[in-house]
């Protein structure tokens, strides 16, 4: 993007998946519907400098969180990002995150805290837990859903989140 041209975005929807693995880790798949207003990406040929750009963005946001695993800070890095184009008028955000998290046996923590704000659009979370996974509780302000060793939640557009995020489960 030149320092005078960005797009005119307006978010519509995303959607995050979280992988908690046994070996250590956290992956995240985020994707972010926009309508691309005055059709910046229609047509683009290459993405490649944009999408260095939403990632540099996204990982600014990220950083301004404070991500605890069982108590140790640990710093979600945005490896890859995608720009993808299905339609005129509309364009997607897709994001790869890891993070670091030693699973112990007993109880495990994940404490996420961030600046309170209001939802812009709808958006749906998936978190999957090890099959070994059991008590899974959740603390996110906003109706959960477990079944097995998957949590899921959704929040509509103008629903106060934020502040605080907490999600245990135990091995």
């Amino acid at each position: 993007m030149g320092d005078m041209e960005k797009p005119s975005l307006t978010p519509l929807y995303a959607m995050g998946t979280f992988h908690v693995c046994m070996r250590g880790g956290v992956g995240e798949y985020i994707r972010f519907l926009y309508r691309d207003e005055d059709l910046y990406y229609w047509g683009m040929r290459e993405l490649e400098k944009e999408e260095e750009i939403i990632k540099n963005n996204m990982q600014s946001l990220l950083d301004e969180e404070t991500v605890y695993f069982n108590d140790m800070k640990t710093r979600p890095i945005v490896e890859e990002a995608y720009i993808s184009v299905p339609r005129k008028g509309f364009v997607i955000y897709t994001f790869i995150v890891n993070f670091r998290a030693i699973i112990r046996p007993g109880k495990n923590i994940y404490l996420n805290i961030y600046e309170e704000t209001v939802a812009d659009y709808d958006y749906e979370v998936i978190w999957r837990f090890p099959r070994a996974a059991r008590e899974i509780k959740a603390e996110l302000g906003v109706p959960v859903h477990i079944k097995n060793n998957t949590l899921f939640f959704r929040v509509k557009k103008g629903t106060r989140v934020g502040g605080r995020e907490k999600i245990s489960f135990v091995i």
